[in-house]
C-alpha cells in the first residue's frame, strides 16, 4: 500500500502538491482494493463455515443411521436365535414323542 502524502498546513487549510494528491488517490485504491477483497475473504470464510456445519450435520445424520441400522440387526440376530431355539426345542420334542412311542 502506498505511503500517505505528507500535508501543508496553513492556518485552518490543509494542502496537497500534484504529488501528493496522485499518491492520495493510489492510497485511496488501494484502500478500496483491500476494502474489497476482505469483504470477499470474509464471504468465502462463511461458505467454509456453512459447509463444514453440513459436512458436520451430514456426519451426525449417519451416525443415527449407522445406530439405527445396527439396531435392526441386532433385532434380526435376536429374532433368528429364538427361532433356531423355538426349532430345536420343536425337534427335541418332537423326537422325544417319536421314541417314547
Amino acid at each position: 500500500m502506498p505511503a500517505l502524502p505528507t500535508l501543508g498546513i496553513l492556518g485552518d487549510q490543509a494542502t496537497l502538491d500534484r504529488a501528493g494528491v496522485i499518491a492520495l488517490e493510489k492510497y485511496r485504491t488501494a484502500a478500496e482494493a483491500n476494502a474489497t477483497i476482505a469483504a470477499e475473504n470474509a464471504a468465502a470464510l462463511r461458505a467454509q463455515s456453512e459447509a463444514y456445519n453440513d459436512l458436520r450435520d451430514a456426519g451426525e445424520y449417519m451416525n443415527q443411521i449407522a445406530a439405527i441400522r445396527q439396531e435392526q440387526l441386532d433385532l434380526e440376530r435376536r429374532g433368528r436365535f429364538l427361532d433356531r431355539w423355538f426349532y430345536r426345542t420343536l425337534m427335541v420334542l418332537g423326537l422325544a414323542i417319536g421314541v417314547t412311542n
